[in-house]
């Protein structure tokens, strides 16, 4: 066969550079992947949904309660960012940024507060100034500061 000779004795039709050979082309209505991806297959996001949503049995105080499973892994992390795990409570609130699309607020945005909240925050403002000065009072006197 001679270039440019696609096998059918016509030679109108050139071949060469992303221009096949009409007889070795893929036939219409045939795939050319022939096995092809199976029925019934699932991708990495199926699986995950799938696991996820299964139920399992967790205790809560007295008695176990059937949750799923992102549920679970939810009052784990909770759990763990309220007992001071720092990696979980930055897990936590970039979830809470993910899941509630605060992304684009500036840090200075106004957050409204109602008087117990902002009670409660100065409370904790006011505890946190004093056990700083009480650490740094303690390094300036020779002392160890006891971490807890």
């Amino acid at each position: 066969m001679m270039r440019g000779d696609n096998g059918s004795g016509n030679d109108s039709y050139p071949v060469g550079y992303k221009k096949p050979p009409e007889h070795s082309r893929f036939q219409k209505g045939h795939s050319g992947n022939k096995k092809g991806r199976p029925k019934g297959s699932k991708n990495l996001k199926t699986e995950t949904i799938e696991e996820l949503t299964e139920m399992v049995k967790i205790r809560v105080g007295d008695r176990q309660v059937r949750v799923s499973k992102h549920r679970a892994l939810l009052k784990i992390l909770t759990l763990k960012a309220m007992k001071g795990d720092m990696r979980a409570v930055n897990t936590l609130l970039n979830l809470v940024i993910q899941i509630f699309g605060l992304e684009g607020l500036s840090a200075e945005a106004e957050i409204r507060l109602t008087t117990e909240e902002r009670a409660a925050l100065d409370l904790f403002e006011k505890q946190l100034r004093e056990s700083t000065e009480t650490a740094n009072n303690k390094e300036e006197d020779g002392g160890e500061v006891m971490s807890s």
